[in-house]
């Protein structure tokens, strides 16, 4: 609409002029000669007058009459004529930046067209006054006073008056005359129109790109698509990973307590994070478990196993170390590599309950081949060692969807935490992905929903709706059990 506006109001105006012209059937000399010459097909007829009116040889005599500079194409390009409705007037109009001058070009194409009917009738005669003429001049003067002869001179005589009164079965009925306002532009009108357009265009555009839309936009859509149990609902947040891991406690703390609520389930000891394409939040939802399991007591390590793209350490603010690859080369050690994290947001108040303890080990350095690393005897060494020294070790993997590396963690795994973004996965991946870990036989112990609308306590909320029941037949939840080597915190 806007664009519409913006050219209507800087175009020059243009104004039009029409002229109408009436076509007939028949010649009033045809009463007179008691002669008739009604067309057969008038609508044709019609149609051939309208053609008429744009004939060069029009165009070049109103060149003339108006001395115009214009060429004949550019006059031919302003003049327009058309029937008006079903009768037999023809409306010849003609388009200029001046009023007067289209007035003036209507007038003229009205002019010559008639004066052109008018010659082209008035030549059919005049042959045939001329053939008569020419008939009678060869007649002796006995032979013109026959019967023969004078009805020869009679029918010239007939031709001559037909001839002088053609009119070509056309006449001029309305001159054109100076418009007062201008035809084009019409600011309102286009206006209107390029909102209308605008308007169904935009929705045409929206109907293709939600019925071509893959992603899931809803929580319904992601619960409907995995069919698994959704073990917490992670708001929008702004900021980096680790800001949104604080932050967005509660719905951490649900996914936390999803492992440990259960009678005769065993908790597990390693939790595999992942996704079905990079950027769903996957490496904020094991920072953010991490710190709602230390913040419960427990000793939490977080492996970052994307060597690839790593991101831990910057989202962290750490200073780039080694990390995870140069201990699977063999080069340093796990207790060198893991640095602690302080697992709660500087606004929760102190609590009395012993507190846990978060270490991370970033990956590093990106390396070729990372798979190679990630399926070696080193990385079972270390996920042994790591299970050594912490209640749950949480792996950071990379997205599923996109390559194989997580495939290569499943047989040293207890469960795997799937992670959905909303407005980001698309129901073809994640529905590729989730069927890739079930073919390797991955335990899935649910999906984290992240990118939900609500506030940090959203999830948390609805979780504690579906799981009052399981709390009130289990008031004696203890923390996980301590390992004997969990007394001395790694250095």
């Amino acid at each position: 609409m806007t664009a519409a506006l913006f050219v209507s109001l800087n175009s020059a105006k243009q104004y039009d002029a029409t002229a109408a012209i009436l076509f007939t059937n028949s010649e009033p000399i045809d009463t007179l000669l008691s002669t008739s010459s009604r067309s057969l097909d008038p609508e044709r007829d019609l149609n051939t007058g309208v053609a008429l009116v744009r004939l060069d040889s029009v165009a070049s005599r109103v060149k003339s009459d108006l001395h115009s500079p214009l060429t004949v194409p550019q006059l031919l390009g302003e003049v327009h004529a058309a029937p008006q409705g079903n009768s037999n007037v023809i409306e010849i109009t003609a388009r200029d930046r001046s009023p007067g001058q289209a007035a003036a070009i209507a007038n003229a194409f009205a002019l010559r067209y008639v004066g052109f009917r008018r010659s082209s009738a008035r030549a059919q005669y005049n042959e045939a006054a001329r053939l008569a003429q020419a008939q009678l001049q060869v007649l002796t003067p006995g032979e013109r006073t026959s019967a023969e002869g004078r009805s020869l001179e009679a029918r010239l005589h007939e031709l001559q008056i037909a001839s002088a009164l053609q009119t070509g079965g056309v006449q001029l009925v309305d001159n054109a005359k100076a418009p007062t306002s201008a035809a084009t532009p019409r600011p309102l009108r286009n206006g209107l129109v390029g909102l209308f357009v605008g308007l169904f265009i935009g929705c045409l555009a929206a109907v293709g790109l939600e019925f071509n839309d893959r992603r899931l936009k809803t929580e319904d859509d992601a619960e409907h698509l995995v069919g698994l149990p959704v073990l917490a609902r992670v708001p929008r947040l702004r900021g980096g990973r680790d800001r949104v891991a604080r932050e967005g406690g509660e719905a951490f703390a649900t996914a936390a307590l999803s492992f440990r609520l259960g009678e005769g389930v065993e908790p597990p000891e390693t939790v595999l994070v992942t996704s079905a394409q990079a950027g769903e939040g996957k490496t904020t939802v094991a920072l953010g478990v991490g710190r709602a399991l230390a913040s419960l007591g427990n000793r939490v390590i977080v492996i970052e196993a994307d060597l690839r793209v790593p991101s831990i350490a910057q989202s962290l603010g750490l200073t780039r170390r080694p990390g995870l690859a140069s201990v699977l080369a063999g080069v340093r050690s796990l207790d060198d590599e893991l640095v602690e994290v302080d697992p709660a947001s500087s606004d929760e108040p102190p609590t009395t309950q012993e507190q846990g303890w978060l270490a991370v080990l970033p990956a590093g350095s990106a390396v070729q081949n990372p798979h190679l690393l990630l399926s070696s005897d080193r990385m079972q060494a270390l996920l042994s060692d790591a299970r050594a020294i912490a209640d749950v070790v949480i792996i950071d993997a990379p997205a599923i969807g996109l390559v194989s590396d997580a495939l290569t963690l499943t047989t040293a795994l207890d469960t795997c935490v799937f992670v959905v973004r909303l407005n980001r996965a698309t129901s073809d991946l994640t529905r590729r992905a989730l069927k890739t870990l079930q073919d390797a036989g991955v335990p899935i112990a649910g999906v984290v929903i992240t990118g939900t609308r609500g506030s940090p306590a959203y999830g948390y909320q609805r979780r504690r709706a579906r799981t009052s029941d399981r709390w009130q037949h289990a008031p004696d939840v203890t923390f996980l059990p301590q390992r004997e080597a969990a007394t001395e915190k790694p250095e």
